[in-house]
């Protein structure tokens, strides 16, 4: 069985978050509308996933300080 480590979550300082490769990022909370995988996501209220959100590429057009997230497997 594998070890179990917990994820460290942050926030963007930045318009944009680099996905490295073979991993992914999870949004857990967003303040504001950001593009994901060529996709527009509109948000209009502040948001929390109860199961975070998964994007394997890179997040664009962010507004710095929207976005809470970890990155991971």
């Amino acid at each position: 069985m594998k070890d179990l480590i917990l994820p460290f979550c942050t926030f963007n300082t930045g318009t944009s978050i680099t996905c490295p490769s073979n991993k992914n990022i999870y949004v857990v909370a967003a303040n504001a509308g950001f593009t994901a995988e060529g996709v527009a996501i509109a948000i209009s209220a502040p948001i929390s996933f109860t199961v975070p959100l998964k994007i394997s590429t890179s997040i664009t057009v962010a507004t710095a300080k929207t976005i809470f997230y970890y990155i991971a497997d």
